[in-house]
């Protein structure tokens, strides 16, 4: 009851910023419900059912980006098969939340059939699917892995690499489990997917780096993990699920029963697009407030990850709300929780951006990412990288340190500036990637950092990567309890 009082609130307060702002009470307005058919016109009486056919009858009404038009998002739960995907035609359109409103990228098992066997119950989930991260009744579930989890330790649960070896030798077939790791220097981690076994291996494995760290692929003896083993399905809250067979397998907390339990298996890695054209028309002057973003894919073995200059920092351009060639954008009293990879992610040209009052929180790698392309850079420096790593510029600028080219200002304006990130509460980040802050700075211009309140993480709460191009404001941020699993950062790291 509280969160409905507090949603309808920030509506309400949405619609006064929105008045303060020129835009008249009555504003065209298009009507989303989730009892909506994509069928309706967008009416009051007549809504449609998703967020992305909202926002094409929207951008008709617009007059070409010159006219406000709200769409009215009604109370519930929308699960995006596909992120809402807004681009340079979609101008001064302002999404507002009616109530407690969720983007899940988590599916609903309609009705499943458990059977229950010494502990373990199972279910159909359907062959081929794509799920990495489980919910059963709003609660986070356990990846079945090796050690047990652990909060107190790196890696929620972590041991030695001789351990590892020792328990992967009772292993059928580990091919398609996962190895996380803390970085050899502890610089963050590095994680790989197992393709088999190797008795020679120290870890008794064979595996391929998904490329998650700047500074190489070793990994340290000491702080090691392996996930995604169907024989580690030992432990209450623990998980498994077998693609092949579509079989979905818990083992729940002692005595507690899955009949009638809301099982939810997140698929979807993005829940909001957002790109324009580059060096073209972006995609501009878009609001959203009071939504709630939850529940998302990892993207840590999924997506391509690209270093960022001079740093240990490798990153997939990805996040739940993701940005490019986009301006004036603002998230704003809104919460953003249980997400698999990043939560915000402004790449490349920004500028103008707000993200405000918002809750972030149990995010699997950073909460506000901020990163230009190296190409804004008239001669980007990267250190030595190795396969499968590849920096996104022409020419492979390794430990660079002349000056060729002495023009001042960037080559191009494919980066972030003015944008702001501000009084939100950004808690318990990096849970899965470990080169990860509550909010990371790249080859960006004067973004404001002030008033956050930032804890738990396993590096720097605030980090700033590179000096390109500088001229940030970083004050009034309450950060704290960070640091916790990694070497070298601090409450601030640059």
């Amino acid at each position: 009851m509280k969160r409905r009082i507090l949603a309808w609130l920030l509506a309400a307060a949405t619609l006064l910023s929105l008045a303060a702002a020129g835009f008249a009470a009555d504003t065209p307005t298009v009507y989303v419900a989730v009892s909506g058919d994509d069928r309706n016109d967008g009416s009051e009486t007549s809504p449609v059912a998703t967020l992305q056919r909202a926002a094409d009858l929207a951008k008709a009404q617009t007059n070409g980006g010159t006219m406000a038009v709200t769409v009215s998002v009604g109370e519930g739960k929308y699960f995006m098969t596909s992120p809402l995907t807004l681009d340079e035609s979609h101008c001064n359109i302002h999404f507002v939340a009616q109530g407690e409103v969720i983007l899940t990228g988590a599916k609903t098992l309609e009705n499943p059939q458990w059977t229950e066997e010494d502990g373990l119950w199972v279910t159909e989930a359907g062959a081929g699917q794509s799920i990495d991260q489980l919910f059963i009744n709003g609660e986070q579930q356990i990846l079945a892995r090796y050690p047990d989890y652990n909060a107190a330790q790196a890696l929620q649960g972590c041991t030695s690499a001789a351990d590892i070896k020792a328990r992967s030798a009772g292993w059928d077939n580990p091919a398609g489990g996962y190895i996380r790791a803390l970085h050899q220097n502890k610089w963050g981690g590095n994680s790989y997917k197992i393709t088999g076994k190797n008795s020679s291996d120290s870890l008794g494995l064979s595996y391929t780096w998904v490329g998650d760290n700047n500074r190489g692929a070793g990994l340290a003896s000491d702080s090691v993990m392996v996930e995604n083993i169907f024989e580690e399905l030992d432990s209450e809250q623990e998980w498994f699920y077998d693609r092949e067979t579509g079989k979905l397998y818990v083992r729940p907390t002692a005595g507690v029963s899955l009949d009638g339990a809301a099982v939810e298996c997140a698929v979807t890695e993005e829940l909001i697009h957002i790109a324009g054209i580059q060096d073209g028309a972006p995609a501009k002057d878009i609001t959203f407030s009071g939504l709630t973003l939850e529940n998302t894919a990892r993207t840590m073995f999924t997506g391509t990850y690209i270093p960022l200059m001079r740093g240990d920092w490798c990153v997939v351009r990805s996040g739940a709300l993701f940005m490019q060639d986009a301006e004036n954008i603002r998230f704003e009293n809104g919460v953003i929780r249980n997400i698999g990879g990043n939560a915000v992610f402004m790449s490349g040209h920004n500028e103008n951006n707000v993200i405000s009052n918002n809750t972030i929180e149990n995010i699997g790698s950073s909460g506000v990412l901020i990163a230009g392309l190296p190409d804004s850079c008239r001669e980007a420096s990267f250190w030595e990288y190795a396969s499968p790593l590849v920096p996104e510029t022409a020419e492979k600028y390794i430990h660079k340190t002349t000056i060729e080219d002495a023009t001042v200002g960037p080559a191009k304006e494919h980066y972030p500036k003015g944008c702001t990130v501000s009084n939100n509460h950004i808690k318990n980040v990096g849970i899965w990637e470990k080169q990860s802050s509550q909010v990371a700075i790249s080859v960006a211009s004067d973004i404001q950092v002030l008033h956050n309140t930032i804890n738990v993480g396993p590096r720097a709460g605030i980090n700033v990567n590179d000096g390109t191009f500088g001229g940030h404001e970083i004050a009034y941020n309450d950060v704290f309890d960070v640091q916790r699993e990694t070497h070298d950062h601090g409450m601030f790291n640059s």
